[in-house]
C-alpha cells in the first residue's frame, strides 16, 4: 500500500497541495487493501487481547473451554481491539467482513447501509482513505468512520511490529 502512496505522489504534481483527491485512478488492488488489513488487523488484535487476559487470569488454554469464561473472553478481546483502532473495528463490521447492507443492525442509517456497498477510496496526502467521504441519503448521514491503512499501520507498529519500517512518501516529512 505504501509504495501505491508513493507511485500516487509521483504520478501528480499536486498530490502534496491538493486537500483531497478523488479519482477513477484508483488501483483496484487499493480497496481490497482495506478490507484485508482491518480483516486481519481486527482478528490479529483480537488473540492479542486474548493472550493479555490469559496473562492477568494466569490460565492456561483449558480456561478457554470454560463455559464460564466464554464471555469475559468476548468482551475482553472486543473491547481491546476497540480501544486499539475504533474506526478499523468499525469498518471491518460495517463493510469488510460483510456489509451492512446485507446485514443491517438497529442503528444503521440509510447513509451507512448505502456506504457500506459503495466506499469509495480518497487520496488525502500522504495517505489513501476510506470513509472520508460520506453517503448522505434522506438527511441520513453515513456513519463510516475515516481511516487511512499506512496510517494506523505505522501507529501500531512501535508497539507490534518495530522491526518494520515503511518507507517515507516524497514531502511527507515536511
Amino acid at each position: 500500500m505504501r509504495e501505491l502512496e508513493i507511485q500516487y505522489v509521483a504520478n501528480d504534481p499536486h498530490a502534496a497541495h491538493v486537500v483531497l483527491h478523488m479519482s477513477s485512478q484508483v488501483p483496484a488492488l487499493v480497496p481490497c487493501a482495506f478490507n484485508w488489513f482491518s480483516v486481519t488487523l481486527v482478528n490479529y488484535l483480537r488473540l492479542v487481547g486474548l493472550v493479555q487476559l490469559m496473562n492477568i487470569n494466569g490460565w492456561k488454554s483449558s480456561a478457554l473451554a470454560d463455559p464460564e469464561n466464554r464471555s469475559a473472553i468476548k468482551a475482553h478481546c472486543t473491547s481491546f481491539v476497540k480501544s486499539a483502532v475504533p474506526e478499523v473495528y468499525l469498518w471491518r463490521n460495517k463493510v469488510a467482513a460483510h456489509f451492512a447492507a446485507t446485514d443491517p443492525f438497529h442503528d444503521d442509517n440509510l447513509g451507512t447501509l448505502e456506504q457500506s456497498i459503495m466506499n469509495p477510496v480518497t487520496y488525502k496526502f500522504p495517505h489513501y482513505y476510506v470513509g472520508v467521504l460520506k453517503w448522505n441519503t434522506a438527511g441520513e448521514t453515513s456513519q463510516l468512520p475515516s481511516w487511512a491503512l499506512t496510517k494506523v499501520y505505522e501507529d501500531l507498529s512501535a508497539r507490534f511490529w518495530p522491526e518494520i519500517k515503511l518507507k517515507q512518501v516524497p514531502g511527507a516529512d515536511k
